[in-house]
């Protein structure tokens, strides 16, 4: 991710001083070598002002915005972001990159929504797979509530087509029902479908066919990343086999 400092830098013409810089601003040296430095962040005004006198395009205004809005989230949650960008860079740059929706926050007492910077990061970069669907979304979990899924952990979900008829038996979804939504492990007995919360203190439902009409599927589990594990997900592994399977083919 740029910096507001690269950026700025380089509009800047190279004989300018800061003290001549400083002046026409209307800030102290010390200020604007702080913000060149990104030991600090800049005022709306002193972004206003270089954007005049320098001409910046729209497209490094936005970059500025993105590394901003980063740069005040808590510092956990910026490692963690850095860390998944990593991986995405690592691992799976062979792949196209798809852009991944950012829902909201499961905390202790059920669902946010939630469109803080989180989802400009992640969403604006995109995740790197083969086979990911187009809009494939995720989901903080800022809770211990939410067995199998641990706190900090972010939880991706695929789409549920309901025209391809994609199966959700013994599967955990992401379901809209009586205005809520919730994660539920769903299983069937005889005609009744099952819908378990899986937080603790979340309600679970028993829908006969009827009331089944009434509940929205929001997606199906992807996978999840967790900081200490990275990516788990069935489809990397499936991609890392497939890798190493046409390496060994390219050889021969």
């Amino acid at each position: 991710m740029r910096k507001t400092g690269e950026i700025l830098n380089s509009y800047i013409p190279k004989k300018t001083t800061q003290k001549d810089l400083s002046n026409v601003l209307g800030c102290v040296p010390q200020y604007l070598s702080n913000v060149l430095n990104d030991k600090k962040s800049p005022s709306k005004k002193f972004l206003t002002k270089m954007y005049s006198i320098f001409n910046v395009s729209d497209e490094d205004k936005k970059a500025i915005e993105n590394y901003e809005n980063f740069r005040r989230l808590p510092k956990l949650v910026q490692t963690e972001i850095t860390e998944l960008r990593a991986l995405i860079k690592s691992n799976f740059n062979k792949y196209e990159t798809v852009p991944i929706n950012y829902m909201g926050i499961f905390e202790d007492n059920g669902f946010r929504e939630d469109t803080n910077d989180i989802e400009m990061i992640i969403s604006n970069t995109g995740y790197i797979f083969e086979f990911i669907e187009e809009g494939t979304f995720f989901v903080r979990i800022d809770s211990s509530n939410y067995e199998p899924f641990k706190n900090r952990e972010l939880v991706f979900f695929e789409p549920y087509i309901e025209y391809v008829k994609n199966d959700i038996e013994s599967k955990y979804c992401m379901i809209e029902y009586k205005n809520k939504k919730d994660i539920f492990f769903v299983s069937t007995i005889d005609k009744y479908t099952i819908l378990k919360s899986v937080n603790k203190n979340g309600k679970s439902y028993v829908l006969n066919k009827k009331n089944k009409k009434d509940i929205k599927i929001l997606g199906i589990l992807f996978g999840t990343f967790n900081k200490f594990k990275g990516l788990e997900t069935k489809w990397v592994e499936n991609i890392l086999e497939q890798t190493e399977l046409e390496e060994k083919q390219t050889k021969i």
